[in-house]
């Protein structure tokens, strides 16, 4: 199984720069996020603020990511300068527990995304 994390690089300082916009943005945000992990026939387990925790159990879970590399690189976030996203993929075994997964895998997953930006 591969996991997925997204997260938005800087999104602290946006939020205190831009409020009412990044409500807007974070709604924008997640309709691409939704839009390209179901497209690739995945899913996202839950929302974790500004991100997503997604899981692929087959399929191409690069071409996914680069889908939506390409579709927040080439937006219109102009009301925010800019929005980039980060991305983690991990693969491996977790467990899975009440429709959530947990153990080391899901938190270099995680970590992945995060060492980014």
């Amino acid at each position: 199984m591969v996991f997925l994390f997204t997260d938005i690089e800087g999104s602290t300082e946006k939020w205190e720069k831009y409020k009412d916009e990044m409500e807007r943005a974070l709604s924008r945000h997640d309709a691409i996020l939704r839009e390209e992990i179901e497209k690739h026939d995945r899913r996202i387990i839950k929302h974790t603020g500004d991100g997503v925790f997604a899981i692929f159990e087959g399929g191409d879970q690069l071409s996914c990511v680069i889908h939506l590399q390409r579709r927040f690189a080439t937006g219109e976030w102009r009301e925010i300068d800019e929005l980039q996203i980060r991305i983690g993929l991990h693969a491996g075994v977790a467990e899975q527990q009440g429709g959530d997964y947990f153990g080391p895998v899901v938190n270099r997953t995680a970590r992945t995304a995060a060492a980014w930006g």
